[in-house]
């Protein structure tokens, strides 16, 4: 058990790289690097998605550093509200005055807003990720053209990433057949798969993000489990050698809650289950940590893991 309640591991604050999460950064650097005027990521709920944008972020970031990046949460609108939209996109831009002003001066002040962001950061190109974007519609992804219009106008790029659940591909579908194919043009010509975990393999990759990519306080160099087995972690130990045991609890877990195979653990309930490991099962004193097979299968009950895929 920690005394720091500031640490990441006790707020839940923090992102770790996964092998899917490597896949679509890949592929959205791609699309940001190419001008693309959006692409969809899509995947099941509670799969990392909306936290995989920190990531997302960053990582755009590190190629383009003064890059203006937007994340805009999606919401689900009673009605199709213009002025609500550009207020919501306003404020997810950062802007102090996204509630003031009629629906000609809002979308005016998005768009200069964002072009200045741009041009004084000597940048040409700027990306929204729209969050839980299942919920806009035709009638959303036309004013969000608009926006794409007018910042073309002053020489910038406005890349819109769709992040939601797969019914996106459905909507695609549906836009396709009718007419409004220009919308599958202007966002969703790009589209990429997210998904959890789905072997030992990908346990692997996520547990040696912990091992190695993972710092607290930042410049300390001690990373998570570092924190919370500091004397194991000396003689050697690494969280990532719990991976192939770690699986197997999984699976057995499952099988005992009447789920015959795991097709994928959700990167939400995975998580939880490293926080239980970690809070619970990390003795300071001990260089070896006997975080036996049933301690791990604890760790994945006390999760909800196992009546989150009881109920897909």
């Amino acid at each position: 058990m920690s005394s720091d309640l500031t640490h990441p591991v006790e707020t839940t604050n923090y992102v770790v790289t996964t092998t899917e999460i490597e896949k679509v950064g890949n592929a959205v650097l791609e699309w940001a690097g190419n001008r693309c005027p959006g692409g969809i990521v899509h995947g099941p709920q509670r799969t990392g998605k909306s936290r995989a944008i920190r990531f997302l972020s960053a990582a755009l970031r590190k190629v383009w550093p003064k890059l203006f990046v937007v994340h805009f949460p999606c919401k689900s609108y009673q009605t199709r509200s213009e002025s609500a939209f550009f207020s919501d996109l306003l404020k997810a831009a950062g802007h102090s005055l996204f509630d003031s002003g009629n629906i000609a001066k809002k979308r005016d002040r998005l768009t200069e807003f964002l072009a200045d962001k741009a041009l004084s950061a000597g940048e040409d190109r700027i990306v929204i990720f729209a969050d839980d974007a299942q919920r806009l519609s035709d009638t959303h992804y036309e004013w969000l053209m608009d926006i794409q219009n007018e910042l073309q106008l002053r020489n910038v790029s406005l890349i819109t990433i769709l992040v939601g659940q797969p019914n996106l591909l459905e909507m695609r579908t549906m836009f396709s057949k009718s007419k409004q194919k220009q919308i599958v043009g202007r966002f969703m010509v790009h589209v990429i798969d997210f998904h959890g975990l789905r072997s030992a393999k990908d346990v692997k990759r996520c547990l040696k993000s912990f091992d190695e990519e993972t710092e607290h306080p930042p410049g300390s160099g001690r990373s998570y489990p570092c924190h919370y087995f500091p004397a194991a972690w000396k003689k050697g130990w690494r969280l990532s050698s719990l991976s192939d045991p770690l699986w197997e609890a999984i699976g057995e877990a499952a099988r005992e809650g009447g789920i015959k195979r795991v097709k994928e653990v959700p990167m939400q309930y995975f998580c939880r289950v490293i926080e239980n490991i970690l809070r619970r099962h990390g003795p300071p004193s001990s260089a070896e940590p006997n975080i036996t097979h049933l301690m791990l299968k604890d760790a994945v009950n006390r999760s909800g893991l196992i009546d989150a895929l009881a109920f897909e």
